[in-house]
């Protein structure tokens, strides 16, 4: 269930950019389940230490399938080996710790 409480929504960052070492695509129709269709989870080399407490993972942060501009930018850094910074808001998840990623500095 993907969870929004706008109200309540803490944006927290990963500090400092962070190399990728994977990038996992799911269907729009197949996938583990119907939040799941089309998101895309992007795993960092080395555990997010985010920039306040929080419930999003410390191994991957997610991208939703209209943020196609995001989504590019992610695997231009990969391919150019570029470290990344993810901005979150901590209530915009999956299952309460499957973050959505809102923003991007490639570094």
């Amino acid at each position: 269930m993907i969870i929004s409480l706008k109200s309540f929504a803490k944006s927290v960052d990963s500090g400092t950019g962070l190399q990728i070492s994977k990038i996992t695509v799911h269907s729009n129709s197949n996938a583990i389940g119907t939040d799941w269709e089309g998101v895309t989870g992007v795993y960092p080399s080395s555990y997010i230490v985010w920039s306040a407490e929080t419930n999003c993972s410390t191994s991957i942060v997610l991208v939703k399938k209209d943020d196609s501009q995001i989504l590019s930018m992610i695997l231009a850094a990969k391919m150019a080996k570029k470290a990344v910074r993810f901005f979150v808001f901590d209530n915009i998840n999956i299952d309460g710790q499957y973050c959505f990623v809102r923003a991007i500095t490639v570094e």
